[in-house]
C-alpha cells in the first residue's frame, strides 16, 4: 500500500481542462442504467466491479478519469487500477453529481 498517495488521486474539472479534453480517457463506472441517462461526452461506461476485465480498454498513454455520481464508487475502481500498475488513472472530484 505504499504506492498510495494522498494528493493524486483526484483531478478537478479545472485540471482536466487544462490538460484538454482530448487528452484525457473518461470512464464512467455507474450503471449502464445511469450512464445511458445521462454522462460527460466522449465517456465510455466500464461499471466499477467490471473494470480489471477492461484492462485492454484502457489506455497508458492517456490520463484516465474516473467518475461515478459522488467519487465513491469510482474510488474502488480506481484503486483496483492502481494495484495492477495504472499510474495514469484519477478520479474526477465531486463526481458526475458536480460536473452537472
Amino acid at each position: 500500500m505504499e504506492f498510495a498517495s494522498y494528493s493524486d488521486g483526484t483531478i478537478t474539472q479545472a485540471q482536466m481542462q487544462s490538460l484538454g479534453m482530448n487528452n484525457l480517457f473518461l470512464i464512467d463506472a455507474r450503471s449502464e442504467a445511469r450512464f445511458e441517462e445521462k454522462h460527460i461526452q466522449n465517456a465510455v461506461n466500464i461499471e466499477w466491479r467490471q473494470v480489471l476485465n477492461h484492462l485492454d480498454e484502457i489506455p497508458t498513454d492517456k490520463t484516465v478519469v474516473l467518475y461515478c455520481d459522488s467519487g465513491l464508487l469510482s474510488s474502488k475502481a480506481h484503486f483496483a487500477l492502481k494495484l495492477v500498475g495504472y499510474e495514469n488513472v484519477r478520479v474526477l472530484l465531486g463526481g458526475y453529481s458536480d460536473w452537472k
